[in-house]
């Protein structure tokens, strides 16, 4: 267990003045309503400290729950879950009813019904997702709720181990010691990556540029098993022959409090000088890549859409282009339907209506920032956001600075909405229209030509004002003009991604052509 988490962590204890009440007035022992069984082998792997999870699933859902609790909506499927600590593993776990819980914030709340139960213990949090590695969990049992209350037993089974995938052809899975990320974290801490080859990679000397492409919100590096399917359009597209031959890498969207954003952070530590100066280097020479700046090129869409835009800012001399998709937003002033800036409360605007964080492309709300961080509160040790792994939790490590505990301090109270203006502060050198402004003398002579941006005009995540703004700001800009490319699609919502795979890299291999 990472010294960090200890911090977090709920310990139940037995006051003194309890053990000197009478018998007449001694309250009653609680009534567990479940016990989770620790695992009957690979105790080598137990640890004695986590967070449990229990999620009621409809009885034909998908197994095992990977978003849980997502999208916070009232109707969601009920999860709770507790801190765990001294769990030897001997004996079974009793669970009660003061377990935290969404939607549902208690387990009288849950309506009848038959569901499928699943307990998933969470014990490596270096890795943000619940079921991840170093998670257990248990098989579905079927009940009847609330019937079967008190003699629901689940079984702790199925262990994820922190194992690389095999290699197949044409890809090859990468793990490396960071000693950039070792030393802030005073531990060992490892990079993974996915590398996608050229079909003739293996008959051949033959050099390669490289494309790093970065997933939406907490895309693992596994997910280039999906890509090479066969079948599929992107495994299509790069066995073509006439499409260029690029090397592609995909990097990695977990960290210790959810997706790092590959850059450096006070609270994650200096993720993107380790992927620059680590990682990079470490693939581009085992691999055979031309390994200069002018092959090297960035994309993603969401959250990768604002890290590849931001890699490309905060080392312009590294990369020659970005291409940014519905990415999250630059500017601060529109930091989804909140300015940071000018406002008093992240939940309620000046109206003093709730904040929506969805909408439909018609525009329809579909749940709101409170109800969303209410949801990252149950998911996170010490029952706060701050340690969820999700969206609004991974955004304050990202961009807030980090207190004595070892927490992001947070930009508001995370209970009534109120924003501390001393903390927004420190998040304004991530406010990527700022930085632009304020740097461009220096950093725009390496820039040009090399933003490419697209953007849905009613992205569901409100991220197109902030968009909006940062447009501005470029087509501003002078001496030297950014040449910046900006593609805005009427009635297009989150995540708008109008090119292929294949199209994309005849863009990149034009721009290198033309260097």
């Amino acid at each position: 267990m990472r010294k960090i988490w200890r911090l977090g962590g709920v310990l139940l204890a037995i006051g003194a003045g309890g053990l000197l009440l009478g018998a007449c007035e001694r309250e009653a022992e609680p009534e567990a309503w479940a016990t989770v069984a620790p695992p009957e082998d690979g105790l080598d792997d137990f640890r004695e400290e986590g967070r449990l999870f229990v999620v009621f699933a409809p009885e034909d859902a998908e197994i095992p729950h990977h978003h849980m609790g997502f999208p916070p909506m009232a109707d969601s499927d009920p999860f709770f879950a507790m801190d765990v600590s001294d769990w030897s593993g001997e004996s079974p776990l009793d669970l009660f009813e003061d377990m935290a819980g969404f939607p549902r914030e208690a387990l009288s709340e849950v309506p009848e019904g038959r569901y499928q139960l699943q307990a998933v213990y969470k014990t490596d949090f270096f890795f943000h997702q619940v079921v991840s590695e170093g998670s257990w969990l248990s098989e579905p049992v079927s009940v009847e709720w609330p019937a079967d209350r008190g003699g629901i037993e689940l079984q702790l089974s199925d262990y994820r181990p922190d194992e690389l995938p095999a290699d197949r052809p044409n890809l090859r899975f990468v793990r490396i010691h960071s000693e950039h990320l070792s030393e802030f974290w005073e531990e060992d801490i490892y990079l993974r990556a996915a590398v996608i080859l050229p079909t003739d990679w293996e008959d051949g000397d033959e050099s390669y540029p490289v494309r790093y492409n970065i997933g939406g919100y907490g895309s693992r590096y596994t997910r280039a098993l999906e890509l090479m399917e066969a079948g599929s359009e992107f495994r299509d597209d790069w066995y073509d022959p006439a499409n260029p031959k690029f090397i592609m890498v995909l990097l990695d969207g977990t960290g210790p409090f959810g997706d790092p954003y590959q850059i450096n952070s006070a609270n994650s530590g200096p993720w993107g000088d380790a992927v620059v100066e680590e990682l990079i280097p470490h693939i581009e020479e085992r691999f055979r890549a031309i390994g200069e700046p002018e092959a090297r090129f960035l994309d993603g869409g969401s959250t990768g859409g604002w890290a590849s835009l931001a890699m490309q800012l905060f080392y312009p001399e590294q990369f020659n282009g970005a291409w940014s998709f519905c990415a999250d937003s630059p500017d601060f002033r529109r930091f989804q339907l909140i300015n940071l800036y000018e406002d008093d409360n992240a939940y309620h605007n000046r109206h003093g209506y709730l904040i929506p964080s969805k909408r439909s492309t018609e525009g329809d709300p579909e749940f709101s920032i409170e109800a969303e961080i209410a949801m990252e509160r149950v998911m996170g040790r010490g029952d706060t956001f701050l340690t969820g792994g999700e969206q609004w939790g991974a955004w304050h490590a990202l961009y807030g600075p980090r207190g004595e505990d070892g927490l992001p301090v947070p930009a508001w109270d995370e209970h009534t909405g109120e924003i501390n203006p001393e903390v927004v502060e420190h998040w304004t050198q991530y406010d990527l229209r700022r930085y632009v402004r304020d740097n461009w003398d220096e950093i725009g002579p390496d820039l040009q030509g090399k933003l490419n941006i697209w953007m849905g005009d009613m992205d569901d995540y409100y991220l197109n004002p902030g968009m909006y703004r940062f447009s501005e700001l470029l087509e501003s800009l002078e001496n030297p003009d950014p040449e910046a490319s900006f593609t805005w699609g009427r009635l297009e919502g989150h995540c708008w991604i109008p090119l292929s795979h294949a199209e994309i890299l005849q863009q990149m291999a034009q721009r290198l052509e033309e260097d």
